[in-house]
């Protein structure tokens, strides 16, 4: 058992963040929980290998009609608490620019 084990309710805590509808940042759930984000990101990675996370999800078209009302929403709350050079990443990340 590792040193540092995380308790389970902690755990549970973050990966119920992780989905959706939350789909918080690995670094925000970080900061909420005082965890190291690359905990977060095994949680997320094992999310990933068991199907309920896509590996690397990509926005197929960045025509704000073309989105739900759920999806903006969505990238609205996952940006929130981002810094200007997280936001970028993440726009690049998904395939977002600014025109």
């Amino acid at each position: 058992m590792p040193a540092h084990a995380v308790p389970i309710d902690i755990k549970e805590q973050g990966v119920t963040w992780l989905l959706p509808p939350y789909s918080w940042s690995i670094r925000h759930i970080a900061r909420k929980l005082d965890l190291s984000p690359s905990v977060i990101a095994r949680w997320r990675l094992e999310l990933v290998q068991q199907g309920l996370l896509p590996e690397n999800e990509k926005i197929s078209s960045v025509d704000g009609n073309e989105w739900t009302p759920e999806r903006r929403f969505s990238v609205v709350i996952e940006t929130a608490t981002l810094s200007e050079m997280e936001l970028a990443d993440y726009c690049r990340r998904m395939g977002l620019f600014v025109e």
